[in-house]
């Protein structure tokens, strides 16, 4: 599947609801239809589920996925907490686990279109990360080492 962090979507289908929507009470621009989850082909991804994300040619970024909605005018899109790479963050917090492609999460979360989604991902607390038989390619297989917290705002972490 690492063919598959290469792909500008064109080859994919196109993700699409899973179930019934929940219509908000707005009008106009407010106007919401929210989701439980998408799919295409025969994956399909939930919100509370992480996924990678075009986001570069040659390394996707991984988010968590809060929610899923439709707008008014009928964009489809996720709200996403982001994982930063220990590569991405300045700092003196940096290990010979940076090199086994483990991830930070933070608190940042951004609104973004269903389409930018690759595929499902999965994100394990450090025990179970040390568990695993053999170390992951972490790009190749979607498994990932969250190694804790990180604030950008006052470069903060919590572990």
């Amino acid at each position: 599947r690492s063919s598959d962090l290469k792909e500008t979507g064109s080859r994919f289908e196109e993700w699409k609801w899973y179930g019934k929507g929940k219509q908000n009470n707005k009008k106009g621009r407010g106007r919401r239809t929210y989701f439980k989850a998408i799919y295409r082909d025969e994956e399909t991804i939930q919100a509370g589920d992480c996924s990678l994300f075009k986001a570069s040619p040659t390394r996707p970024s991984v988010g968590l996925i809060n929610k899923f909605w439709e707008a008014w005018d009928g964009t489809k899109l996720a709200r996403v907490q982001w994982y930063y790479r220990p590569q991405e963050i300045k700092s003196k917090h940096s290990s010979a686990e940076d090199k086994a492609g483990v991830y930070l999460a933070c608190s940042y979360f951004e609104d973004v279109e269903i389409s930018l989604i690759v595929r499902h991902c999965k994100v394990l607390s450090r025990a179970e990360y040390s568990r695993l038989e053999s170390r992951p390619d972490p790009e190749k297989d979607g498994i990932f080492c969250q190694l804790g917290v990180y604030d950008p705002s006052p470069d903060f972490f919590a572990k």
